[in-house]
C-alpha cells in the first residue's frame, strides 16, 4: 500500500475503515503518534507513526480493505448470543477476530464460517442489507 509521508485524520479512518472521531481520540490518548499543525488544531499522522499503530495493534490491513467485518455486539446479535458470550468465544480461540486499537471485530467470512460449523442458523445475517 502505497502511504503518503503525512496523513490527515480523515485518510487514516479510511483505510482502517473507521470514523474520523475514532482516529482523532486514539490520537487525543496517545494511541497514534502524530502532531498538530501549528496555529490549527487539525492533526497530522506520519507514514512511520501509521506504520508502528498498524504493526503494534496487527490491524490486518489487507483484508480491511477488501472484507467486510462487524462488531462483536453485532457478531453477537447475528449468532443469537450475548456480546460477553461471544467475546468468550473470541478469548477462548473458537472464533477469529482482531482489534482496531481499542475494539474487536470479526470479519464477515471468519464468523460465517464459525456458525456454520456451530450449526447457528444464518438467518439473521442473511436478512442484513447489503452496503
Amino acid at each position: 500500500m502505497n502511504l503518503k509521508p503525512v496523513m490527515t485524520t480523515t485518510e487514516v479512518a479510511n483505510i482502517l475503515k473507521v470514523t474520523n472521531n475514532t482516529v482523532s481520540t486514539w490520537f487525543d490518548k496517545g494511541l497514534i503518534d502524530g502532531y498538530r499543525n501549528p496555529g490549527a488544531s487539525t492533526r497530522r499522522i506520519p507514514e512511520n507513526a501509521f506504520s508502528e499503530f498498524v504493526k503494534t495493534h496487527k490491524i490486518p490491513i489487507a483484508r480491511l480493505q477488501k472484507e467486510k467485518f462487524f462488531t462483536t455486539s453485532q457478531s453477537a446479535f447475528f449468532c443469537f448470543v450475548s456480546r460477553n458470550t461471544l467475546v468468550a468465544w473470541i478469548s477462548k480461540g473458537h472464533l477469529p477476530a482482531f482489534t482496531l486499537a481499542t475494539r474487536m471485530y470479526v470479519f464477515k467470512k471468519d464468523l460465517l464460517a464459525f456458525m456454520e460449523q456451530n450449526y447457528i442458523p444464518l438467518t439473521r445475517i442473511k436478512k442484513r442489507k447489503k452496503h
